[in-house]
């Protein structure tokens, strides 16, 4: 038997206890909530404001894409929207959603409620007003789900899209720098991990949609605080994110948690991002800190990255020495093994210590390739060690 919806009324007065402020619009009503943190504000460790002295070039750089370059980061738009459902499908529909801004220093998060899918409209409405006036949109895997989710409602409320601005993921951000140290990149193990702020009384994203149906249904708006605040939460946590970001990408001081890990990643991107100095600088970065934390997978992954800069400029005896110099902490790592076999070979041309460092690479390629590998080098081993004098 399928349960009876709650009546208008029975939803509004369950709204009393939220908190949200009904608003007339000329398209409609919508149920808002604005929220205003000071420039003291810090999400954990992390000071809000400084999502606005992010760099534009550091936002390139960590995106690997320099169309993401935004003329004015403080105008960015940070959204995170809450769904009717996890799974996509036209019929889905985003209940709240969340937007933040900075106003001079001042971050304001205003989060828009559909107390009936009927104020959709109003709430596209208010959210394309905000997006016209950004420089750039921010979100936590919105490329993937917000956004295309928020593109298809405006079309089925036959409403123009909003144009199209840069858009920093910051998903796929997080992942490249710290998903060496993390098995899930997810926002609430960055904030806890990074950021230092713990969640107390969050819901779980899989719950959500449950509980908004309840709310329909039933009039039933207590299992709504806990999303309500989890929204707001999303959308603070992305700023103090890319504040943090920012800083690390530039070589700055910022007071979040940094692994060596962390800054073997961002050297890592400094180096597919094309920039060889700042990539250098980073892997020395994680190197040195590497070394003291005895972290040997960031300070192997680290001299491999600096080697690579410096085998790519030509510089190969600078290679050579960084690689050493990684198994001075780390000997039995076995890419840096593999690096020293092929440098060995291929640009010193010597098949001794090529083939010496190519058996102590197991694991670092395929093990038919590193077969081939050793019995190739083995074979010019025993050419050279044939033509030495007393070997004829």
């Amino acid at each position: 038997m399928v349960a009876k919806r709650a009546s208008a009324e029975d939803r509004e007065s369950a709204l009393d206890s939220l908190p949200f402020v009904r608003e007339e619009r000329e398209d409609g009503a919508i149920d808002v909530r604005r929220q205003r943190y000071p420039v003291t504000a810090r999400h954990g460790h992390v000071p809000l404001h400084s999502a606005c002295d992010v760099r534009a070039e550091s936002v390139a750089l960590l995106t690997l894409d320099r169309s993401k370059i935004a003329p004015d980061l403080s105008r960015a738009l940070y959204i995170d929207t809450e769904t009717t459902g996890l799974n996509g499908g036209t019929g889905m529909m985003a209940f709240l959603v969340g937007a933040g801004r900075f106003e001079q220093r001042t971050f304001v998060v205003e989060q828009w409620f559909l107390r009936d899918p009927s104020d959709e409209l109003a709430m596209l409405l208010s959210l394309r007003e905000r997006m016209a006036a950004a420089s750039c949109l921010v979100s936590f895997n919105g490329k993937s789900f917000d956004l295309p989710l928020l593109r298809a409602r405006f079309v089925m409320n036959r409403l123009e899209p909003p144009a199209p601005l840069p858009h920093v993921d910051l998903v796929h951000v997080a992942r490249r720098i710290y998903g060496k140290r993390m098995d899930q990149c997810k926002l609430t193990s960055l904030e806890r991990d990074v950021l230092g702020f713990v969640r107390e009384g969050d819901v779980p994203s899989g719950e959500i949609p449950a509980r908004y149906l309840r709310f329909l249904r039933l009039g039933d708006s207590d299992g709504l605080h806990a999303v309500v605040e989890h929204n707001l939460w999303d959308v603070i946590a992305m700023a103090a994110l890319l504040g943090e970001l920012g800083a690390r990408a530039g070589r700055e001081e910022s007071p979040g948690r940094l692994d060596p890990s962390d800054l073997a990643g961002l050297a890592q991107t400094a180096l597919r991002a094309g920039n060889d100095q700042l990539a250098l600088a980073l892997a020395g970065d994680a190197m040195d800190r590497g070394a003291l934390a005895v972290a040997h997978g960031a300070l192997a992954r680290a001299g491999g990255i600096a080697a690579s800069v410096h085998r790519r400029r030509g510089e190969h005896t600078l290679s050579r020495l960084l690689l050493h110099t990684v198994l001075d902490g780390a000997p039995d790592d076995p890419g840096t093994h593999l690096a020293l076999s092929k440098l060995y070979e291929h640009r010193f041309k010597d098949p001794f210590r090529a083939l010496a460092h190519a058996r102590l690479a197991e694991g670092a390629e395929k093990p038919a390739a590193r077969a081939k590998r050793v019995e190739r080098l083995a074979t010019r081993v025993a050419k050279s060690t044939a033509r030495l004098p007393g070997f004829e």
